[in-house]
């Protein structure tokens, strides 16, 4: 013969009206009920806490990044910060790694100015702690430059500014 299934009883359903630890109305002290729960909740409020506080602080340590040293505009590209400096007679690229400048050896760059109607290119050429050149430039407030800038040993990267 064929063995006989042990019956399972189904499910209870708390009465609302009953006291327990879902209705602690009732005065029952439920002080330990939740202990496991509330633990759960804490850890997750702490680790959440932490996660967001060490985000805050990684985001953080790059606002002096932004920040234009030499009195140009800042573009931040892949944690590459590029402060582009116009005037009418020089243009020139400050490029900052995490605060320090890369070696500008061999580094190369385009710079187009859009101007209203007008376009300008301009060849970028290493020149001490910057990629400059100098000449007559298109260098008004709202004019846009596109730079493509290729530094040694990595891939050409595309950077956006609007003159101030």
């Amino acid at each position: 013969m064929g063995r006989r299934r042990a019956r399972v009883p189904p499910a209870r359903i708390p009465d609302p009206h009953e006291a327990s630890a879902v209705n602690p109305s009732h005065g029952e002290s439920v002080e330990g009920t939740f202990s496991c729960h509330s633990m759960n909740i804490k850890q997750f409020l702490s680790v959440s806490a932490l996660a967001l506080g060490t985000t805050a602080f990684a985001a953080g340590s790059h606002g002096d990044e932004a920040k234009p040293r030499h009195g140009g505009v800042v573009t931040v590209v892949k944690d590459v910060s590029y402060e582009l400096v116009a005037s009418k007679q020089s243009m020139s690229l400050h490029v900052s790694d995490h605060g320090k400048v890369p070696d500008l050896n061999g580094a190369t760059a385009k710079l187009t100015l859009l101007s209203g109607t007008s376009k300008q290119e301009v060849d970028l050429h290493p020149n001490g702690s910057a990629l400059a050149a100098t000449g007559t430039f298109a260098a008004d407030a709202g004019t846009k430059a596109v730079a493509q800038v290729t530094l040694k040993g990595k891939p050409v990267q595309s950077v956006r500014f609007t003159l101030k």
